[in-house]
């Protein structure tokens, strides 16, 4: 059977070909785990994996600053999403102070950015976000301009953190707001192997970890805060979730296939059951905490379905569509979503049908907002083509969170925390090579940019690669 998923992957191979001379990780090697791990970050770890400079077929409390500080010199673009038809939990997010200074610098391959103010990142709280900017020209893919950690405010303002060396390729995974380290992957020069290390942001210091070598994916916490690792090389679809508490030992938790969804609670991941299996109509459940793994039957008669992801840490959202169709994104199909219960000894619930024009949903595609919320990017049904942006469901409704934009962006990756939902957009569909920008879409109906391409020179009309890595700041 030939999904869409499939397609995706193809078009990924085709486009990483065009573009071999990128340094490991900026391309194909990002986009390969993005299809294949995306859902290996869930809201309550609240961290982030790699993002993408990808080619596909298809906050809380602000920062607090003395009433001398100066005025801001950037105003942050703030503008209402698309009404939910649920009713969104109410805001809690005060007007936010900045801190900036009064004029941002003009870097080759960032956005404008400010120094950062002594003790800004001790002061920072959830909702800030770190990123690091890895930005290489197009066409030529010349040498990296720049490789920055930078840090953006809720309201979009910028600040460089610290340089890291341009022929390496550190990525951001994991940051608790108010401390000044950051959890990273490294990989050194000439070598594909990806090392756990701590990121000094006051220093720029990188402490390796050799404990975790290879082919590795952070994935995020369970519920005791203990870190979740997945190994698995890129040729294969079997792997092992690790468990790393503390400076211990990593130890094996389960077998996962294919890829994973981790429970709102850190509790309990759902994967496939067995090697070479796409879609099913059965699931394995795998305790995080004791290691038990159970295969469960959803009991869909003559369909086949899939894994969206978590509605809350009872039940899991499923995409499911006739078993005798060839494609599980056309409305021939006959798809629809349902609600599988895994606490209940009974078969998943149809929750509603989806017709031609509507999203179509991915395997592992969506992230946990809030209860009975799921976001996602998506395609569209019986439209063979790019994405059509990222969306939320809930309620028996889907609701457009981010659409094309300017750019015409065709590539959307959500990741939430909070209520909120961050999406990174960007035009890669049809082998365009441009970077990513963040943006944010809070509960309260407002939007802010945080994290913008980096701005066209003389010298550098058009970059391929910009923003490489971001994760939201996470409360303690």
């Amino acid at each position: 059977m030939r999904e869409l998923a499939d397609l995706m992957n193809d078009a990924l191979a085709e486009r990483s070909q065009s573009l071999t001379d990128l340094p490991t990780a900026q391309v194909g090697e990002r986009l390969h785990r993005k299809v294949r791990f995306r859902r290996a970050r869930r809201h309550t770890f609240e961290a982030g994996g790699v993002t993408a400079a990808v080619a596909v077929l298809g906050a809380a409390t602000w920062l607090t600053v003395d009433r001398g500080d100066p005025a801001p010199a950037v105003s942050p673009t703030v503008s209402a999403t698309p009404t939910p038809t649920s009713t969104p939990t109410p805001s809690t997010t005060p007007t936010p102070t900045s801190v900036a200074v009064a004029v941002a610098d003009d870097i080759l391959g960032l956005p404008p950015t400010y120094a950062l103010p002594a003790g800004l990142l001790q002061r920072t709280t959830p909702g800030w976000v770190l990123s690091t900017y890895r930005s290489e020209s197009y066409p030529s893919l010349g040498p990296v301009a720049t490789h920055t950690v930078v840090l953006s405010s809720p309201a979009g303002e910028l600040y460089r953190v610290v340089d890291l060396p341009t022929d390496s390729q550190v990525r951001l995974l994991a940051w608790e707001a108010g401390t000044t380290s950051a959890l990273v992957s490294v990989e050194a020069p000439g070598s594909d192997d990806a090392a756990r290390a701590v990121l000094d942001l006051t220093t720029g210091t990188i402490s390796p970890d050799d404990r975790l070598l290879g082919a590795t994916w952070y994935v995020g916490r369970t519920v005791s805060g203990a870190e979740l690792w997945l190994d698995m090389p890129e040729s294969e679809t079997t792997g092992t979730l690790l468990r790393i508490e503390g400076d211990g030992a990593p130890e094996p938790v389960g077998e996962i296939v294919e890829d994973l969804a981790v429970d709102p609670a850190g509790r309990l991941a759902v994967t496939l059951p067995d090697a070479g299996m796409t879609t099913g109509t059965s699931f394995a459940l795998l305790d995080l905490v004791d290691g038990n793994r159970s295969v469960r039957d959803v009991g869909v008669e003559g369909r086949r379905c899939h894994v969206v992801g978590w509605l809350d840490d009872q039940a899991v959202l499923l995409w499911c569509w006739d078993g005798s169709a060839a494609d599980a994104w056309t409305a021939d199909a006959r798809p629809g979503l349902w609600r599988w219960d895994i606490t209940a000894d009974q078969p998943a619930v149809h929750v509603r049908d989806v017709v031609a024009g509507e999203p179509y949903v991915g395997p592992w595609s969506g992230e946990w907002v809030r209860d009975g919320v799921v976001a996602f990017g998506a395609g569209t049904v019986d439209v063979f083509g790019c994405w059509s942006g990222a969306y939320t469901w809930g309620d028996g409704t889907f609701t457009l969170v981010e659409g094309p934009g300017p750019r015409d962006d065709n590539v959307f990756w959500p990741r939430t925390s909070r209520g909120d939902v961050y999406v990174e957009a960007f035009p890669g569909c049809s082998g365009e090579s441009e970077p990513g920008a963040v943006t944010v879409h809070r509960a309260d109906g407002t939007s802010a940019l945080l994290l913008p391409v980096p701005p066209a020179t003389g010298e550098v009309p058009l970059w391929a690669t910009g923003l490489s890595s971001w994760v939201v700041g996470t409360g303690r």
